[in-house]
C-alpha cells in the first residue's frame, strides 16, 4: 500500500507539473509579433522622401550657398571642405582660405576666416566669384566668416585669398577641389 500511495503521488505531482506546462505553452501567442495569435499586419516600406536641390552645377552659379541651403550639411548634402592658411608674412593679418563643395548642389564657393583685410575669390576654367564682388577691392571686415556666391562644381575649382602685405605684393593662398 505504501507503494501503490507513493507511485499515485508520483503520478499526480507528474500530472500537475504537465497540466502547468500545458497551460504554459496554451497561453504563449501564436505569432511572437502579436498578443491575439493573429498574424501581424505588413508594416509599410519606409523610403525616404527625395529632396530636390535648389539648383545643381551651372545653374547654382551666383547664388549665395547659404541662402540656398546648399552650404548646410544635411543627412542628404554633403559639405567637402579644403583650407589652406594665408601666409602672414610682412603683415599681421593671419587667415584660412576655404574651398566648400556641396554634393547636394554641386557647386563649389570659396569661404575665409580672418582678422584683417582680405578678399577672396572662386575660380574654374570658365567661372569667377569674388568677395567682395569687384575682384579688386578688400573686405575690412570685421564680420567673418565671409564667403563668394558660388559656381559650378563639375570642375576642379580654385579659391583663392588675397591680404594686403608688403608692397607691392599681397600675401595670397589658393586651394583646390
Amino acid at each position: 500500500m505504501k507503494n501503490t500511495f507513493g507511485r499515485l503521488a508520483l503520478r499526480g505531482l507528474l500530472l500537475a507539473i504537465l497540466g502547468l506546462f500545458y497551460l504554459g505553452i496554451a497561453s504563449v501567442p501564436a505569432s511572437a509579433h502579436t498578443l491575439s495569435g493573429k498574424p501581424a499586419a505588413p508594416q509599410a516600406k519606409v523610403t525616404p522622401q527625395f529632396i530636390p536641390p535648389p539648383c545643381t552645377n551651372s545653374g547654382c552659379y551666383g547664388l549665395d550657398p547659404y541662402k540656398t541651403a546648399c552650404g548646410k550639411a544635411s543627412s542628404y548634402n554633403t559639405i567637402y571642405t579644403v583650407s589652406a592658411p594665408v601666409p602672414a608674412n610682412y603683415t599681421s593679418y593671419k587667415a584660412t582660405i576655404y574651398n566648400k563643395y556641396s554634393t547636394w548642389c554641386r557647386a563649389n564657393w570659396a569661404e575665409i576666416v580672418s582678422n584683417g583685410n582680405a578678399r577672396i575669390d572662386i575660380h574654374n576654367s570658365y567661372e569667377t566669384r569674388c568677395f567682395p564682388n569687384d575682384c579688386t577691392t578688400f573686405y575690412p571686415g570685421p564680420n567673418y566668416p565671409a564667403w563668394t556666391d558660388m559656381i559650378d562644381g563639375a570642375e576642379i575649382a580654385y579659391a583663392c585669398a588675397a591680404q594686403p602685405g608688403g608692397a607691392p605684393n599681397y600675401n595670397t593662398a589658393c586651394v583646390s577641389q
